[in-house]
């Protein structure tokens, strides 16, 4: 069994002169999402073994804020091929990794990211996968998650439309979810 966590960058400033898309951080609002993102993961024993992460400031300054509310010391590689990169890259990062990995992390960007999970979803078993499928496809918001497994023993076996979407979180969903 392996398992992929796709995270999509938390809320940033709007971009403005002299500012490179790239280098836009993360708004207040953004912080307190990945925060409690990370906060999510942790309750819930989500702990990647190895994450790439874009270069651009906002991805960098998300997996900050997420990885140690889970665990210290997972292994970050970030990667400027990573942003804005197309599902089918991020896909290929995927497929690449260390099978001593049991879980993988990738934070980058939409479209990518919300093309990739919707690519490698199964489709819905049942009633409650069914409507984390509809959330998925509602609205892929910033700091959004989604847990994907896979009945394999290689990462290079990872097949468009054979994970089982496990979960899939948005940060407004986060009030709902304590109740």
């Amino acid at each position: 069994m392996k398992r992929v966590f796709i995270l999509r960058h938390a809320k940033t400033e709007a971009g403005g002169p002299g500012l490179h898309d790239s280098e836009r951080r993360l708004l207040e609002q953004g912080r307190r999402a990945a925060a409690d993102m990370g906060a999510y993961m942790k309750k819930h024993g989500y702990v990647p073994d190895w994450v790439a992460c874009s270069a651009a400031a906002r991805t960098v300054e998300t997996c900050s804020l997420i990885l140690p509310a889970i665990k210290d010391n997972i292994p970050v590689v970030i990667r400027p091929d990573l942003y804005l990169a197309e599902a089918s890259h991020l896909l290929s990062v995927i497929k690449s990794s260390d099978n001593e990995h049991g879980a993988v992390m990738v934070i980058a960007h939409n479209p990518g990211v919300a093309e990739l999970a919707m690519e490698l979803a199964a489709a819905p078993t049942d009633s409650l996968v069914e409507s984390r499928h509809k959330r998925m496809r509602e609205k892929f918001s910033t700091c959004s998650l989604v847990v994907l497994d896979f009945n394999i023993k290689q990462w290079r076996s990872v097949t468009k439309g054979k994970g089982m979407l496990t979960d899939f979180m948005r940060p407004r969903d986060l009030a709902h979810e304590a109740k």
